[in-house]
C-alpha cells in the first residue's frame, strides 16, 4: 500500500501542463494579432493560437460592449486596450503579462496614435519586460520558408496587398480596398430584404424586413461563413445576365431562437461574395488591385511575385475564393490595360501550413522564437527613458544620424 501511494505521489509530480508551466515561467512570450473583427493569442513557438476572442471590451464608463477600433481619440483607446489586455492575461492565459516578451502582430498601416497607445498600456500600465511589433504581411511568408511573395490579406474591414520581395515590403506598391468581410455580410442583409419584400403571403413564422434590420451582426456572420461560397465567373456571368436556365443551389431555413426563421435562398448563397469582386467606382476589385500592384513593381519582380501570391486573412478561407480570383485575373491580363504592359502567364496561390485566419499570427510566433526577437524587441528600460516606438513612416525615427 505505502509503495502504491508512493507511485502515485511520483506520478503527479511528474504530471506537466507544458502551456500553463510555459506561461508562468519567467520572461515567456506571447503573440498577440489583434484584428478588426478578431483578435488570436498565444505563445513564442506555438503551432497555433492559444484561442480567438473578439476584438471587443465593456466600455468602463458605460458597461457596454465596444469594439476596439471604435475609439475617440487616444485616451478612450488608452482605457479599452487596458480592459482587454487585462482580459486576456487574466482570463485566458491566467497569468500576470507583467516581465513577459510581446509580439504585436499588425499592418504596415496601423495607425500611429494605435501603436504608441498600445506600448503605453503595455509597458506603463502592466510593465511587460519586452515588445516587438512585426508586419503581418511579411511575417506571414515566415509559415512558408519563402522570402518572396505578393500577399493580400482579406480581413473583415478591409483588402490589403503588399509585395515583398526578398524579405523587404515594397511600400510603393501596397494597395488598400475597403472590402471584406463586413462588406460580403452588408451584402448579404439587403439580399435577404429585397426577397422577403418580393415574398407574397409569407408564412406568419418567416422573418419580416424590420427582423432582417435589427439581426445582429453574429447570425449574419453565422449565414455567410456557414452556407455561403465564392462562384465561379462563368456561373456570376449567367446571374448577372438574369439566365432562366441557371441552377442555384439549394436554400434552408436558418431558425432563430423565437421561433421564427429566416429564408436562405441558393441565390444569396451564391450571390453573397460577389461584391468582393464588382468594381468601384475607381474600377477597382480585390483582382485588379493585384495586377495594379504588379505594374507598380520593379520588371525583375514581376514574375516571382505573379508566381507566389498568398491569401491571408478570415474572408480568404471562403471557398471557391482562389480559383475565382485565379480565373479573374486570367481574364483581365487579356485585356486593357494589363494587356499591352504585363506580360505574365502564370499566377500561382501558395497552400499554407495553417487556416489562412490565423497565418499572420503563425509566422509572428515563428519569428518570436528566433534571436532576431532580442535583437529587434524595444526594452521596458529603453521605452521609459524616451517614450518613443520605432515606426518607419515617422522621420525623427529614420533619419540617418549627423
Amino acid at each position: 500500500m505505502e509503495s502504491e501511494i508512493k507511485k502515485m505521489s511520483e506520478a503527479r509530480k511528474s504530471l506537466k501542463l507544458p502551456v500553463y508551466e510555459g506561461l508562468l515561467a519567467e520572461k515567456t512570450g506571447v503573440v498577440l494579432d489583434i484584428g478588426s473583427k478578431y483578435t488570436k493569442y498565444g505563445i513564442f513557438g506555438s503551432f497555433q493560437p492559444k484561442g480567438f476572442i473578439k476584438s471587443q471590451v465593456k466600455d468602463p464608463h458605460t458597461n457596454k460592449l465596444r469594439n476596439l477600433y471604435e475609439y475617440k481619440d487616444a485616451d478612450d483607446l488608452y482605457g479599452l486596450l487596458i480592459e482587454f489586455i487585462r482580459k486576456i492575461f487574466f482570463k485566458y492565459f491566467v497569468t500576470s503579462p507583467k516581465d513577459k516578451r510581446i509580439v504585436v502582430v499588425e499592418s504596415v498601416l496601423t495607425p500611429t496614435v494605435w501603436r504608441n497607445t498600445l506600448a503605453k498600456v503595455l509597458f506603463k500600465h502592466y510593465e511587460v519586460l519586452s515588445l516587438l511589433y512585426v508586419p503581418s504581411h511579411l511575417v506571414s511568408l515566415c509559415t512558408l520558408g519563402v522570402n518572396t511573395g505578393l500577399v493580400l490579406d482579406i480581413g473583415y474591414s478591409e483588402a490589403t496587398l503588399l509585395p515583398v520581395y526578398e524579405g523587404v515590403p515594397v511600400l510603393c506598391a501596397w494597395k488598400d480596398l475597403s472590402l471584406g468581410g463586413q462588406s460580403v455580410e452588408s451584402h448579404i442583409r439587403s439580399l435577404l430584404i429585397d426577397e422577403i419584400k418580393a415574398l407574397e403571403n409569407p408564412d406568419p413564422y418567416i422573418v419580416t424586413v424590420e427582423d432582417v434590420e435589427n439581426l445582429s451582426d453574429s447570425i449574419i456572420e453565422d449565414i455567410k461563413v456557414c452556407s455561403c461560397f465564392v462562384t465561379t465567373m462563368e456561373r456570376s456571368a449567367e446571374i448577372a445576365a438574369k439566365n432562366p436556365d441557371h441552377k442555384y443551389p439549394s436554400g434552408f431555413m436558418y431558425p432563430l431562437k423565437n421561433g421564427k426563421k429566416i429564408p436562405v435562398s441558393g441565390h444569396i448563397r451564391e450571390t453573397a461574395f460577389e461584391v468582393l469582386f464588382e468594381l468601384d467606382l475607381d474600377m477597382l476589385n480585390i483582382a485588379t488591385i493585384i495586377l495594379d500592384s504588379l505594374l507598380s513593381v520593379a520588371r525583375d519582380m514581376k514574375k516571382p511575385l505573379a508566381e507566389n501570391i498568398l491569401l491571408t486573412g478570415g474572408t480568404a478561407m471562403t471557398p471557391g475564393l482562389k480559383y475565382r480570383l485565379l480565373q479573374e485575373l486570367r481574364t483581365l491580363i487579356e485585356s486593357p490595360p494589363y494587356k499591352d504592359k504585363l506580360f505574365i502567364k502564370n499566377f500561382k496561390f501558395h497552400e499554407f501550413p495553417a487556416k489562412e485566419n490565423y497565418v499572420a499570427w503563425l509566422g509572428g510566433a515563428i519569428f518570436a522564437a528566433t534571436e532576431s526577437y532580442n535583437k529587434r524587441a524595444i526594452q521596458k528600460d529603453a521605452y521609459l527613458n524616451n517614450n518613443v516606438i520605432p515606426d518607419w513612416c515617422n522621420l525623427s525615427v529614420n533619419l540617418p544620424s549627423g
